[in-house]
Protein backbone atom coordinates (compact mmCIF):
# COMPACT_ATOMS: atom_id res chain seq x y z
CA UNK A 1 0.00 0.00 0.00
CA UNK A 2 1.04 3.52 -0.42
CA UNK A 3 0.56 6.46 2.35
CA UNK A 4 0.72 9.98 1.95
CA UNK A 5 1.59 11.91 5.11
CA UNK A 6 -0.57 15.59 5.24
CA UNK A 7 -1.53 17.62 8.04
CA UNK A 8 -0.18 14.92 10.75
CA UNK A 9 -2.68 12.51 9.79
CA UNK A 10 -2.13 9.20 7.34
CA UNK A 11 -4.17 9.07 4.17
CA UNK A 12 -4.39 6.00 2.00
CA UNK A 13 -3.25 6.79 -1.64
CA UNK A 14 -2.35 4.91 -4.62
CA UNK A 15 -0.40 5.88 -7.65
CA UNK A 16 -1.69 7.39 -10.28
CA UNK A 17 -1.49 4.78 -12.99
CA UNK A 18 -3.24 2.49 -10.72
CA UNK A 19 -6.10 4.43 -9.40
CA UNK A 20 -8.38 2.42 -12.19
CA UNK A 21 -7.34 -0.86 -10.97
CA UNK A 22 -7.90 -0.04 -7.01
CA UNK A 23 -11.13 1.36 -8.10
CA UNK A 24 -12.13 -1.66 -9.71
CA UNK A 25 -10.99 -4.18 -6.86
CA UNK A 26 -12.56 -2.52 -4.07
CA UNK A 27 -15.74 -2.45 -6.25
CA UNK A 28 -15.69 -6.35 -6.46
CA UNK A 29 -14.01 -6.67 -2.95
CA UNK A 30 -17.41 -4.40 -1.68
CA UNK A 31 -19.76 -7.17 -4.06
CA UNK A 32 -17.98 -10.09 -2.82
CA UNK A 33 -17.82 -9.55 1.16
CA UNK A 34 -17.32 -13.20 2.15
CA UNK A 35 -15.07 -15.77 1.45
CA UNK A 36 -15.52 -19.61 0.00
CA UNK A 37 -12.57 -21.80 -0.08
CA UNK A 38 -11.22 -24.08 -2.85
CA UNK A 39 -8.80 -26.88 -2.67
CA UNK A 40 -7.57 -28.56 -6.12
CA UNK A 41 -6.61 -32.35 -6.06
CA UNK A 42 -4.71 -32.86 -9.21
CA UNK A 43 -3.91 -36.39 -10.35
CA UNK A 44 -3.34 -38.86 -13.08
CA UNK A 45 -4.77 -42.37 -14.49
CA UNK A 46 -1.72 -44.41 -14.70
CA UNK A 47 -2.77 -48.07 -16.26
CA UNK A 48 -0.44 -49.93 -14.08
CA UNK A 49 -0.62 -47.61 -10.29
CA UNK A 50 -4.04 -45.94 -10.86
CA UNK A 51 -5.11 -42.70 -9.62
CA UNK A 52 -1.54 -41.00 -9.32
CA UNK A 53 -1.34 -37.86 -7.11
CA UNK A 54 0.88 -35.19 -8.77
CA UNK A 55 3.41 -33.48 -6.58
CA UNK A 56 4.76 -29.41 -7.36
CA UNK A 57 1.51 -28.80 -10.03
CA UNK A 58 1.42 -24.94 -10.57
CA UNK A 59 -2.54 -23.82 -10.56
CA UNK A 60 -2.86 -20.50 -11.63
CA UNK A 61 -6.45 -19.15 -10.07
CA UNK A 62 -7.92 -16.34 -11.56
CA UNK A 63 -10.67 -13.62 -12.06
CA UNK A 64 -11.36 -10.85 -14.26
CA UNK A 65 -12.50 -7.67 -12.03
CA UNK A 66 -12.65 -5.62 -15.27
CA UNK A 67 -11.47 -3.64 -17.96
CA UNK A 68 -9.46 -6.33 -18.68
CA UNK A 69 -8.11 -6.60 -15.04
CA UNK A 70 -7.21 -9.97 -13.30
CA UNK A 71 -6.24 -10.94 -9.65
CA UNK A 72 -4.85 -13.88 -9.47
CA UNK A 73 -3.19 -16.20 -6.85
CA UNK A 74 -0.72 -19.11 -7.52
CA UNK A 75 -0.39 -22.17 -5.15
CA UNK A 76 1.42 -25.76 -6.25
CA UNK A 77 0.29 -28.99 -4.85
CA UNK A 78 2.02 -30.96 -2.12
CA UNK A 79 2.75 -34.66 -1.90
CA UNK A 80 -0.56 -35.48 -2.03
CA UNK A 81 -1.29 -33.53 -5.13
CA UNK A 82 -3.27 -31.12 -3.49
CA UNK A 83 -3.31 -27.15 -2.40
CA UNK A 84 -3.75 -25.64 0.65
CA UNK A 85 -7.28 -24.41 0.96
CA UNK A 86 -7.11 -21.22 -1.32
CA UNK A 87 -9.24 -18.33 0.60
CA UNK A 88 -11.42 -16.14 -2.35
CA UNK A 89 -14.00 -13.36 -1.72
CA UNK A 90 -17.49 -14.92 -2.89
CA UNK A 91 -21.36 -13.36 -2.33
CA UNK A 92 -23.29 -13.58 0.91
CA UNK A 93 -24.83 -16.87 1.05
CA UNK A 94 -28.20 -14.92 2.21
CA UNK A 95 -28.35 -14.44 -1.75
CA UNK A 96 -29.46 -17.92 -2.10
CA UNK A 97 -32.80 -17.08 0.08
CA UNK A 98 -34.10 -14.68 -2.97
CA UNK A 99 -35.40 -16.70 -5.75
CA UNK A 100 -34.61 -13.95 -8.25
CA UNK A 101 -31.33 -14.07 -7.32
CA UNK A 102 -29.74 -16.95 -10.46
CA UNK A 103 -26.12 -16.83 -9.27
CA UNK A 104 -25.69 -16.74 -4.96
CA UNK A 105 -21.63 -17.38 -6.13
CA UNK A 106 -18.97 -16.13 -7.61
CA UNK A 107 -16.97 -17.95 -10.24
CA UNK A 108 -12.98 -18.00 -10.54
CA UNK A 109 -10.93 -19.60 -13.54
CA UNK A 110 -7.39 -22.12 -13.20
CA UNK A 111 -4.66 -22.87 -15.25
CA UNK A 112 -2.88 -26.26 -14.17
CA UNK A 113 0.59 -26.73 -15.51
CA UNK A 114 3.26 -29.22 -14.67
CA UNK A 115 6.33 -30.74 -16.19
CA UNK A 116 5.72 -33.58 -18.18
CA UNK A 117 1.81 -33.43 -18.90
CA UNK A 118 -0.23 -31.40 -20.53
CA UNK A 119 -1.54 -27.68 -19.28
CA UNK A 120 -5.54 -28.31 -18.70
CA UNK A 121 -7.69 -25.13 -17.72
CA UNK A 122 -10.67 -25.10 -15.08
CA UNK A 123 -13.39 -22.68 -15.87
CA UNK A 124 -16.69 -20.85 -14.32
CA UNK A 125 -15.57 -22.75 -10.86
CA UNK A 126 -18.30 -21.93 -8.26
CA UNK A 127 -16.85 -20.22 -4.87
CA UNK A 128 -19.69 -20.63 -1.82
CA UNK A 129 -19.48 -18.75 1.46
CA UNK A 130 -17.85 -20.64 4.01
CA UNK A 131 -17.75 -24.20 1.80
CA UNK A 132 -14.60 -25.74 1.22
CA UNK A 133 -14.83 -26.89 -2.64
CA UNK A 134 -12.81 -29.76 -3.63
CA UNK A 135 -11.86 -29.47 -7.98
CA UNK A 136 -10.44 -32.43 -8.76
CA UNK A 137 -8.25 -32.24 -12.14
CA UNK A 138 -6.54 -34.87 -13.75
CA UNK A 139 -3.66 -34.59 -16.12
CA UNK A 140 -2.68 -35.87 -19.41
CA UNK A 141 0.90 -37.05 -19.99
CA UNK A 142 2.83 -35.26 -22.71
CA UNK A 143 6.01 -37.12 -23.62
CA UNK A 144 7.10 -34.66 -26.47
CA UNK A 145 7.67 -31.95 -23.56
CA UNK A 146 5.82 -29.58 -25.82
CA UNK A 147 4.02 -26.65 -23.87
CA UNK A 148 0.71 -27.28 -25.34
CA UNK A 149 -2.90 -27.16 -23.14
CA UNK A 150 -5.08 -30.20 -23.24
CA UNK A 151 -8.24 -28.31 -23.25
CA UNK A 152 -7.67 -25.46 -25.27
CA UNK A 153 -8.28 -22.42 -22.86
CA UNK A 154 -10.75 -19.29 -23.66
CA UNK A 155 -9.75 -15.99 -23.03
CA UNK A 156 -11.43 -14.68 -19.37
Amino acid sequence: MFYKIKQNSEQQSQPSNNNEFYTLLQEYLNGNPKTGYLVFQITQDSPLQGTVPIANAKITVSKMIGNNYFVSRVVTTNEDGKTIAIPLPTVDADLSLNPENIKPYATYSAIIETEGFLSTGAFDIPIFENITSIQPITLIPNPSGDRIFANQPKLF
